[in-house]
């Protein structure tokens, strides 16, 4: 399994909710999370 990281311009919750339908309609990710706390605010999946 890779774990792939990248900084994004998503700097609130709501923004990150409306990716998800985007992110869960895709098959190849299993499991994603945003950090808004980071500098960067990553994305991992």
């Amino acid at each position: 399994m890779d774990v792939l990281i990248f900084k994004t311009s998503v700097a609130t919750p709501g923004q990150a909710s409306r990716l998800q339908p985007l992110l869960s309609a895709l098959s190849d990710i299993k499991r994603y999370t945003f950090d808004l706390e980071d500098c960067d605010r990553v994305l991992a999946s």
